[in-house]
């Protein structure tokens, strides 16, 4: 990812991706759905047109299909166990953020 992504929940805003973040894996290696609300963030420096209000985004995405993430996870079960560790941990960031109590990101650490 280039740019910035806004976490919401509900329209509260509780944490921001920069540049070089990977986010939605943990969807994907789980089989789940988002309760998280991905927004790319306006820029601060640029006055939104009423008529073009998309004209101030300025952020670029790569995106991988599941299938394909789920056939090089099978290709490579040591390579798929980190990535699902990694996005364990950053689950337990954005909980944190979401003010998730810790016991909640403990078990979800353990579940998995």
């Amino acid at each position: 990812m280039e740019g910035k992504v806004d976490l919401k929940k509900g329209k509260e805003t509780f944490m921001q991706l920069i540049d070089g973040n990977i986010f939605g894996d943990y969807q994907v290696l789980f089989g789940l759905t988002t309760n998280i609300i991905y927004e790319v963030a306006h820029r601060d420096d640029v006055e939104i047109d009423p008529e073009n209000p998309l004209q101030n985004i300025n952020s670029k995405f790569m995106g991988v299909e599941a299938g394909v993430v789920e056939e090089l996870c099978e290709m490579y079960p040591k390579t798929a166990e980190n990535l699902k560790m990694r996005s364990l941990e950053k689950r337990a960031v954005y909980l944190y953020y979401m003010g998730e109590p810790s016991s909640t990101i403990r078990r979800q650490i353990k579940q998995n």
